[in-house]
């Protein structure tokens, strides 16, 4: 494969239908999706910056993870399927269902992922008219993001002209705390940083709890929560002894 690689491709559902699943949805999930795909992918750390313009309006978001990037051979299984993801095999991912990515549409036109996975450095462009369609290349080193050449691997993804209105940036963080909270509990060693400032928890208290059963011995989390955390129905980080 030359570094002069196009791909081009399309989900298998109509652009009507893809935004049909996104109708009910707020305008500050498609972030949440873009974070959540990052930690699918094994990121340790992400970060969201919103930009605005002059106006106060919103001008670029940047959402940069560290995680393992997007294997450019493989862009039918990921871009290509919808509701079909290749991670629906693994109940401990968020991003199943192969559809989070393309909720971006609902705030904005275009979306583009900067990428390297296995030293291999690449750019997918999707359009909201078109949605159902992307197309990747491959880039040289020297149109890589910078971040991304730093890091050695993961994904930047980038969206631009903007249709739609994000909160301020305290009532932003509050929502991501929300969604998140419960993840960065459970998993302290992660991190999701808005426009410079960590993501805390919110308020709760956490149990320790051993569970024995006839021949194993599990060592149960339980957290309880000031207030519900707005993506899952139960937490817990069990590890057998």
């Amino acid at each position: 494969m030359t570094k002069k690689t196009v791909f081009k491709g399309s989900a298998a559902i109509g652009n009507s239908g893809i935004k049909r699943h996104f109708k009910n949805a707020e305008p500050w999930q498609p972030l949440f999706e873009l974070v959540w795909n990052g930690f699918d992918a094994a990121a340790s750390f992400v970060s969201v910056d919103v930009a605005e313009n002059e106006m106060h309006g919103l001008e670029r978001v940047v959402v940069l993870d560290d995680g393992d990037g997007i294997e450019f051979d493989a862009l039918n299984d990921t871009f290509g399927s919808f509701n079909d993801s290749a991670k629906r095999t693994n109940l401990s991912l968020k991003g199943e269902h192969g559809r989070g990515r393309l909720a971006f549409h609902m705030i904005c036109r275009n979306a583009s992922w900067f990428t390297r996975c296995n030293g291999v450095d690449a750019v997918i462009y999707v359009a909201e008219p078109t949605i159902k369609d992307f197309e990747g290349r491959l880039l040289e080193g020297a149109e890589q993001n910078a971040d991304l050449l730093r890091q050695g691997k993961g994904t930047l993804v980038e969206l631009t002209d903007f249709t739609g209105a994000l909160p301020e940036l305290d009532a932003l963080r509050e929502k991501f705390s929300v969604e998140f909270g419960w993840y960065l509990a459970v998993h302290p060693e992660k991190q999701v940083v808005l426009n410079g400032v960590t993501i805390q928890i919110p308020e709760h208290e956490a149990f320790q709890k051993e569970i024995a059963t006839d021949d194993a011995i599990f060592q149960a989390q339980v957290i309880r929560w000031e207030q519900r955390p707005t993506s899952e129905k139960s937490y817990g980080n069990p590890a057998q002894f």
